[in-house]
């Protein structure tokens, strides 16, 4: 039996079984007495995990065709450090034909199909995703840096050491000043990563298109392993606030004052966005045949 989605690492590693597969990111492993699925176990960074993870809850239950062509992912660790799908064997005949949804980054990549026991098709990897279109217009822009980072290293334990003062408590995390960066806070999640990796998606999706959307909403960078998440500060809009609000977006599920903050230049911003209807925007999106 596996464990309930988001469950502490350490009931994944109980069942991490050989390791049979390498990738840059993440590697395959057999699951312990259960040949039916695999475990993608990440290295330097649990962003693959999550997207597949999100991805998958999105579409569930839904009825449009792209809900068909993706493997389903049984669970994930609290982290997001492991995952386990059903297994896909490697296709050896010609995908000519297939369909795939146009959000899909290595849609051309041959490996990131797999086949079902009955002989099916599917998609195996999709830890990487494009939004061109789905969840704003891409203004193409020269190559640019990212915004710089507080922490260049990514790395958890360089995190903990900024952690300041608690100043806030939300749904599965916390938020807390940031030491040395007053004009930042840090949000941290108790348990599972989710919250953070969502708003990490959102804003690196939003980032990579030169969206319009992406000045609307707080600047951020996450670690690696998702835990932490360090924002630029927005507090609470005042309450003679007269400034113009940002639009919504149609997927940003909640649409109140509750999640904007007001910038040192008096800007409204959003600065709580990991909860969307992520299922509305993937199939929506168009499919494309693999030629």
């Amino acid at each position: 039996m596996i464990p309930a989605p988001e469950s502490l690492d350490v009931l994944f590693e109980e069942l991490c079984g050989e390791e049979f597969g390498k990738g840059t990111h993440r590697n395959a492993h057999h699951v312990k007495g259960l040949p039916h699925l695999v475990m993608k176990v990440s290295k330097n960074g649990n962003f693959a995990n999550w997207c597949e993870y999100l991805v998958d809850r999105a579409l569930q239950e839904r009825s449009e065709p792209v809900a068909a062509l993706v493997g389903s992912v049984k669970a994930i660790s609290a982290t997001g450090k492991y995952l386990i799908m059903e297994r896909l064997n490697d296709v050896d005949r010609s995908l000519s034909g297939i369909q795939y949804p146009s959000w899909l980054n290595d849609g051309f990549k041959h490996s990131a199909y797999g086949l079902t026991a009955a002989g099916n098709v599917k998609i195996r990897e999709y830890g990487t995703l494009k939004f061109a279109g789905l969840l704003a217009t891409h203004h193409p822009q020269f190559d640019e840096a990212p915004p710089p980072r507080i922490v260049p290293s990514g790395h958890d334990v360089d995190y903990v050491a900024l952690e300041g003062e608690q100043i806030a408590v939300g749904a599965g995390r916390t938020v807390h000043k940031v030491k040395g960066h007053p004009n930042h806070v840090m949000k941290v999640c108790a348990k599972s990563h989710k919250p953070n990796m969502a708003e990490l998606l959102v804003y690196s999706s939003l980032w990579e298109m030169n969206a319009d959307e992406y000045r609307s909403f707080g600047v951020l960078e996450c670690s690696r392993s998702g835990k932490y998440l360090v924002m630029e500060a927005l507090p609470d809009l005042p309450a003679d606030f007269s400034g113009s609000r940002p639009d919504f977006p149609s997927w940003l599920i909640e649409h109140t004052d509750a999640c904007l903050g007001v910038t040192l230049d008096r800007k409204a911003k959003i600065r709580s966005y990991s909860e969307i209807c992520l299922g509305d925007v993937l199939a929506q999106a168009p499919l494309r045949v693999y030629p």
